[in-house]
């Protein structure tokens, strides 16, 4: 997003996070995990987003299905296809992709510099459509829940140079 509430300077840990020992095949920059949080957000807001992620855990193991911050390998994207019209492309691809491993580092979503929410009525009746299909595509699939990990970074505004480290994971 260029409204910069997705820090460019995290794309490098994202990436550190990607060629890890465990190299996942999808990093997700999560609000939801240590060190990760929001900023100048409403009640209203909030309670959205956790709901979208709630309904989304029967998917996927990652704890904020809901970000749009996230790098996928190269293999996991070639041939992917979807009809979908909503926004939340990176749920779309934790469930079609079948990522075997997945990985989360936190991060501070903070309030747009420009532009607004894409969040609507509509959107959010697109959203459930979405949800309808991807479950009835993991059921048919027979999907295989991925591994997952958290990674989190510095807990303020992530730099490229900020180490990272495991504090959990799932088997």
């Amino acid at each position: 997003d260029a409204d910069l509430s997705h820090p460019p300077d995290l794309i490098p840990i994202l990436y550190e996070a990607a060629v890890s020992d465990g190299k996942p095949d999808m990093v997700v920059a999560s609000r939801y995990v240590e060190g990760g949080g929001t900023q100048s957000w409403s009640a209203g807001r909030f309670l959205l987003s956790r709901l979208g992620c709630w309904l989304s855990r029967p998917l996927t193991p990652v704890q904020d299905a809901m970000s749009g911050f996230f790098l996928l390998r190269r293999d996991r994207a070639l041939g992917f296809t979807t009809t979908t019209q909503g926004f939340k492309i990176g749920l779309e691809l934790l469930v079609r992709t079948q990522p075997r491993h997945v990985a989360e580092v936190g991060y501070v979503f903070v309030g747009r510099e420009a532009g607004e929410s894409k969040m609507s009525f509509g959107e959010a009746l697109r959203f459930l459509r979405q949800l309808v299909r991807l479950y009835a595509y993991a059921w048919s699939a027979s999907a295989v829940r991925p591994s997952h990990l958290v990674v989190a970074a510095a807990p303020s505004r992530p730099q490229p140079t900020s180490p990272i480290r495991t504090v959990m994971g799932d088997p």
